[in-house]
């Protein structure tokens, strides 16, 4: 009898230790779990992407983003096979900042985002060989490095895509600019005109022989003889 009560306390232990050890692996895998969550919340999350300019529609341009929480630091991009050099003006531009991209930015601060021209799209979408470049993007978030971002950008998908201008708040702005222009410029014509019938001058003070409303009088009794 007490070789079997022994036995089974001794399973009841083993099987005691068997469950502690699973509840402490289970915390322990909560407690990681959790950790991963809290980094990946404040963890940057960098970008890159070819997007057709807004301004105009028609030329393609480079872009690197952090949308993510915090600072994104040391982010180096770099670009396989390098984008071609399509356009003269943008050509050391393009050079300039795959050189840059490849060295590392120093920072990049959340929601912040850098462009860079490319040039004629048109150009970039029907050049010879490959369109597809592989881009690879390292960095440093507060925890550390970020996970490596590794994927393919293909230009050819531009081929067939509409090339417009979407418009940008510059455009309304100029738009209402030249608007104001016309109004202003047709007032003063309306005005030349009302100078020009009266004979008086248009503005007066109280040193003047004869008042402003006056000539306002005289500009309306014109008026009135001309109307049917």
């Amino acid at each position: 009898m007490g070789i079997t009560i022994s036995a089974i306390a001794a399973t009841a232990t083993i099987a005691s230790a068997i469950f502690i050890a699973f509840q402490v692996g289970e915390m322990k895998r909560q407690t990681r779990l959790q950790r991963e969550i809290a980094e990946a919340a404040v963890a940057p999350y960098v970008w890159a992407d070819v997007r057709v300019q807004q301004s105009n529609g028609w030329n393609l341009e480079f872009a690197v983003g952090n949308s993510g929480q915090t600072v994104a630091r040391n982010v180096v991009v770099i670009v396989e096979p390098p984008i071609p050099k399509m356009v003269e003006r943008e050509a050391r531009h393009v050079d300039v900042m795959q050189q840059k991209l490849r060295s590392g930015l120093s920072s990049i601060a959340p929601g912040r985002t850098y462009r860079w021209s490319l040039g004629s799209g048109a150009s970039l979408v029907n050049r010879d060989g490959s369109l597809t470049h592989t881009i690879t993007i390292d960095g440093v978030g507060p925890s550390g490095p970020i996970p490596r971002s590794e994927y393919v950008i293909d230009f050819g998908s531009f081929r067939e895509a509409v090339a417009g201008r979407q418009g940008t708040l510059h455009n309304v702005a100029v738009a209402i600019a030249k608007a104001s222009d016309k109004m202003i410029a047709e007032q003063e014509r309306q005005t030349e005109v009302l100078r020009k019938i009266s004979g008086e001058k248009p503005e007066f003070t109280f040193a003047d022989d004869q008042p402003s409303s006056q000539w306002l009088h005289r500009v309306r009794s014109w008026w009135s003889g001309r109307r049917p």
